[in-house]
């Protein structure tokens, strides 16, 4: 149902991990341990093991466990997005082809713009 007078869209985008690597996490990134019910490490993260969930089936279905946990555990939340294991989504094409869905290093995240632009929550915005 559009609602023409909500300010923004609420944007969560899931980033799935299942080994420790650079953690990145704004307002709109959240790093989530996928399949952590049967994961041999611990990460410092939320997990998909948590309300309703089906991590125990990360084997076979593997990020999928993370979208079904954010349908049935996040609340208030208009657009649920999925970064596959460790990559970000270049909004502002700043980032070089080569390098364009994985950053290795910390470093990079601070050279990067990872926000979502105004013409695109402006455009989800017609369809809350």
């Amino acid at each position: 149902m559009k609602n023409p007078n909500k300010e923004e869209p609420n944007i969560s985008i899931l980033v799935a991990y299942h080994k420790n690597d650079v953690i990145y996490r704004d307002t709109t990134y959240t790093p989530i341990h996928v399949g952590r019910s049967i994961s041999p490490v611990s990460l410092e993260m939320m997990g998909d093991d948590t309300g309703d969930n089906i991590s125990h089936k990360n084997g076979s279905f593997c990020e999928l466990t993370a979208l079904y946990w954010a349908w049935k555990n996040l609340k208030g939340v208009d657009f649920i997005g999925l970064c596959h294991y460790r990559r970000f989504f270049d909004f502002h094409n700043m980032i070089h082809p080569a390098y364009s869905y994985k950053m290795a290093d910390v470093e990079k995240f601070d050279r990067y713009d990872l926000s979502i632009p105004d013409f695109l929550k402006k455009n989800l915005k017609t369809v809350v």
